[in-house]
């Protein structure tokens, strides 16, 4: 079963039919419901990080705590266009997200329009469908899955807007395929002055380049972190087995992501 965030038309859903272009898709209202829900047989396909507005961390927090593993990412480029019946309207409905990222567009051809926040940019494209004194901000993807006009397209205030998107599991899809990027996560078992030079020193003595690194709290207490780590490397090279054997003789390691 493949369940993506929706309702249908969503940047998730785009990605999603890209990823897995002759499956049936299920649509679920929010990534809290995708992960409270998720059972074995489920593949999902999430989204990652924005290059605008960085991470997800709610999805690599239940990747992590739910000993799930991400075997493939997509990179969408996030084109958003604005749409509506009619040309004269006084509001317009978007995620917070498009609302933001259109922000200057916006103040400057719509300076006078209320903007309503909505929780996704297909529900705006819905609504606004209905609503003769509203616009939606959305992908043209979007606009056609709902036959709404589109007043003006590429209207994003960022010109290289792009979201990851994973496909997740409780296991590696795709085995098989050749990996170039790793997710790992570290659990320090002490904390220490100097502690995250310590973790990066390994990884910058094989030469490994690091493409993202973030702290998340563990839950258990001010101060304790978890480092969320994505290595440029594949999981059977010297370097990475040497990174792990490393890190590994003081800290809880664990491999979340291979693609």
């Amino acid at each position: 079963m493949i369940i993506t965030l929706g309702p249908e038309g969503t940047y998730a859903h785009q990605a999603t039919q890209i990823l897995f272009p002759e499956e049936p898709i299920v649509f679920a209202d929010s990534i809290f419901r995708i992960f409270s829900n998720y059972e074995p047989d489920h593949t999902l396909v999430l989204p990652l990080e924005n290059s605008s507005h960085g991470s997800i961390p709610e999805v690599w927090e239940e990747i992590n705590g739910r000993d799930l593993f991400v075997s493939k990412t997509h990179v969408l480029k996030v084109e958003h266009a604005i749409g509506a019946l009619f040309k004269n309207f006084n509001k317009v409905y978007g995620h917070h997200q498009a609302l933001q990222q259109c922000r200057k567009y916006l103040q400057k051809k719509y300076p006078h329009v209320s903007l309503e926040v909505v929780a996704s940019n297909a529900l705006a494209v819905k609504l606004a469908a209905k609503d003769t004194n509203s616009a939606a901000i959305a992908s043209d993807f979007t606009f056609r899955v709902y036959n709404l006009p589109i007043l003006e397209e590429n209207i994003s205030d960022f010109e290289n807007n792009e979201t990851r998107f994973g496909v997740i599991a409780d296991k590696d899809l795709y085995p098989n395929e050749k990996k170039t990027a790793i997710a790992i996560v570290i659990t320090p078992k002490v904390d220490e002055p100097g502690l995250l030079l310590k973790i990066l020193t390994p990884i910058n003595d094989e030469r490994v380049n690091m493409t993202r690194l973030e702290s998340r709290p563990q839950g258990n207490g001010l101060g304790n972190y978890n480092f969320f780590i994505d290595l440029q490397t594949n999981p059977q090279s010297d370097a990475f087995k040497r990174i792990m054997e490393t890190l590994r003789k003081k800290h809880d390691v664990k491999i979340i992501g291979a693609y």
